[in-house]
């Protein structure tokens, strides 16, 4: 039995392992509602179909520099990180945090509670302007990772060498110029320790 597909990430939702090898910064097109466990869904530009769902402490986050009316949200862009301290039922599991949101004229510091016990210090960074390239899509981004998990990378190694490749550092495919996506492309297709 082949089990590769069943360690691919949900693909109806943005995942952690989507932000593991680097941040990405997303733009708002829509918000909605979910159940009571994931209650707000943050659809965006950038990964159509496929919603952010925050947990309590980003969307506490969100509500300080955005304000609560989620209609408000929509166009506003904000960078998403991995952060691996996250924990789930006292386990660390990694989870998503925000670093950086649009609209905000300086950096904003938040106390917020983490567990029963303990609060922890947030600071979101403003969101500079986007940059003055057409970056990559949320498709070709997804094909990057497939082509290399097909070769044996996985995402942060991807990210890795596209940050090679471009020689400087990326804070998600937004940080990929679409007239390199080819160039990437050859590079992870070719057998590792021969990339140009």
């Amino acid at each position: 039995m082949d089990i590769s597909h069943t360690l691919a990430p949900r693909s109806d939702q943005l995942n952690n392992d989507d932000v593991v090898a680097s941040p990405v910064t997303v733009t708002v097109t829509e918000v909605k509602p979910g159940p009571d466990d994931q209650p707000v869904h943050i659809h965006t530009e950038e990964y159509p179909g496929r919603p952010f769902k925050p947990s309590l402490t980003a969307r506490r986050v969100i509500a300080a520099a955005w304000g609560t009316d989620t209609t408000q949200w929509v166009g506003k862009r904000m960078t998403l990180y991995s952060d691996p301290t996250v924990t789930w039922a006292g386990q660390q599991v990694g989870g998503i945090r925000i670093s950086h949101m649009s609209d905000l004229e300086q950096p904003m510091k938040l106390r917020l509670t983490e567990t029963r016990n303990k609060r922890k210090e947030h600071t979101i960074q403003p969101l500079s302007e986007e940059p003055q390239f057409e970056p990559i899509t949320a498709d070709q981004w997804n094909e990057l990772l497939a082509a290399g998990n097909a070769a044996g990378l996985d995402p942060a190694q991807v990210g890795a060498l596209a940050a090679d490749v471009l020689q400087h550092d990326l804070r998600g495919p937004q940080d990929i110029p679409a007239n390199q996506y080819d160039n990437i492309m050859t590079n992870i297709q070719q057998p590792q320790g021969e990339q140009a």
